[in-house]
């Protein structure tokens, strides 16, 4: 009998010790400052998946680098960052996939958030537009999280001040950002069809320059959260 009641008493304890992981994992969520906050970043697409494509560039690779420099911006800071792919892993479609495929991409995507106890997601993209003069970025976000629209603004400002633009951040429920479990918002850089964001896009320099911007942004929205 004394078997079934310690046994009884480790279940107990190990959902206290997973509430109290809980607790602890939102409270650093919404805690002042930048430093140890975990950041997710994912580069949109990748793989069988190129995104927009202008000859023979592939929004999946500027995704993908820019994500990079924008890793080492953030530990710069203090954070901890780390991204949801590479040029090869599990969440990496290896062929074309269906509308279905895609979807749970996506949901595997924001799953890996949460194994990594991320306190902010950050998708990268590359924009695109018939028109060749539409220009500089765009952060989309939803009101499923109250701290979206905050963390949108402080990008886009950086965004605008960057590329000496004057977008408006969009709310917009896409399906990589559509949850309320962390901050999360979706960051279309620069559009690949506009020829001076395409240079810029392109090149190593406008790319760590672009990510130094997006970390300024990121790391006011953690300087404006309340001291607990």
């Amino acid at each position: 009998m004394w078997v079934v009641g310690v046994i009884f008493l480790l279940s107990i304890c190990r959902i206290g010790l997973n509430k109290y992981r809980e607790y602890a994992w939102q409270e650093e969520m919404y805690h002042r400052g930048i430093k140890n906050k975990v950041i997710v970043i994912d580069p949109g697409h990748g793989g069988a998946d190129p995104g927009a494509m202008v000859g023979s560039l592939k929004e999946a690779d500027i995704n993908l680098s820019l994500a990079r420099e924008l890793k080492k911006e953030l530990e710069g800071t203090g954070a901890k960052a780390v991204l949801t792919r590479e040029d090869k892993g599990p969440l990496v479609p290896e062929k074309k996939m269906s509308y279905v495929q895609w979807m749970e991409n996506l949901r595997r995507r924001r799953e890996f958030a949460l194994e990594e106890k991320g306190h902010i997601l950050i998708s990268i993209h590359g924009n695109a537009n018939n028109s060749k003069q539409a220009s500089g970025g765009i952060v989309y976000y939803t009101q499923f999280n109250k701290n979206n629209m905050r963390l949108a603004s402080n990008i886009q400002e950086q965004l605008n001040l960057y590329w000496g633009a004057d977008n408006d951040m969009l709310e917009k429920g896409l399906s990589v950002i559509a949850w309320d479990k962390m901050p999360s918002v979706l960051v279309e850089a620069g559009f690949l069809t506009n020829p001076r964001d395409r240079k810029v896009l392109s090149s190593y320099a406008g790319r760590k320059k672009l990510a130094r911007a997006i970390a300024v942004g990121i790391k006011q929205y953690c300087d404006g959260l309340p001291e607990q």
